[in-house]
C-alpha cells in the first residue's frame, strides 16, 4: 500500500533551492513519528539532500542510476514493476518526494498526509495538481505553524 506524506503551502510549494523553504521542527517531528519503522520512497535528488538513509526506516530510492544497496537502502530501477509488486500489499510505503516522484505515485496512493504550512514561501518546486474529489479528508490536526490534513482515496 502506498501512502504519500508531504508538506506544502497554500500555493503547493514543496521546495526552494533543493530543499524545503521552511524549517518547522514540529513538522519534521510529525514526519519522523509517522514514518518511523516504515518504508519510505524518494527520488535521488531528495535522497542526496540527506546525510544518508534515515534511521529506523528502509529507504527506497527511485532513480535511473543504481544506488549501493544495504539493509536500510534499496533501489527502485523500474517503477512499473515496483508499483505492480507493492500496490496491493499490506506493507506500507510512504512516498516522500520530490515533485516527480509524487507525480508518478499520485494515481496509486491510498492515503495522503499533507502538512499545510502557514505563510507564503519562496518556491521553485510545486506539488503536482490532484483532484480533491477523489479523496476524502479523514482527519485534521492544527499546529501553530501548519495543519495536518489526512486524505483517503474514495
Amino acid at each position: 500500500m502506498f501512502k504519500l506524506i508531504v508538506a506544502f503551502d497554500k500555493e503547493k510549494t514543496i521546495g526552494y533551492n533543493g530543499w524545503m523553504p521552511w524549517d518547522i521542527t514540529d513538522d519534521l517531528l510529525h514526519f519522523k513519528e509517522t514514518t518511523l519503522n516504515s518504508n519510505i520512497i524518494m527520488g535521488s535528488t531528495t535522497f542526496n539532500g540527506l546525510p544518508g538513509p534515515l534511521p529506523k526506516r528502509t529507504t527506497y530510492v527511485l532513480s535511473s542510476k543504481p544506488v549501493v544497496e544495504s539493509d536500510q537502502l534499496k533501489w527502485i530501477g523500474n517503477l512499473d514493476d515496483f508499483i505492480q509488486q507493492h500496490q496491493n500489499s499490506d506493507e506500507i510505503f510512504y512516498v516522500c518526494g520530490g515533485a516527480q516522484v509524487y507525480k508518478q505515485f499520485l494515481p496509486y496512493v491510498n492515503e495522503m498526509i499533507v502538512s499545510l504550512v502557514h505563510g507564503d514561501w519562496p518556491s521553485d518546486t510545486k506539488f503536482p495538481d490532484f483532484k480533491d474529489e477523489v479523496f476524502t479528508i479523514t482527519t485534521l490536526k492544527e499546529y501553530p505553524d501548519f495543519t495536518v490534513k489526512s486524505y483517503k482515496r474514495k
